[in-house]
């Protein structure tokens, strides 16, 4: 459990990157275009 819990936290940068990429981390700034 407890590297399971590590993996998550160690993928969390790479998975907001890969939102933010997507545009779903900031929707308003698809609005704004």
């Amino acid at each position: 459990m407890k590297e399971n819990r590590f993996d998550r936290f160690k993928f969390q940068p790479f998975i907001n990157d890969a939102i933010q990429k997507l545009g779903f981390f900031n929707p308003t700034e698809i609005q704004e275009r």
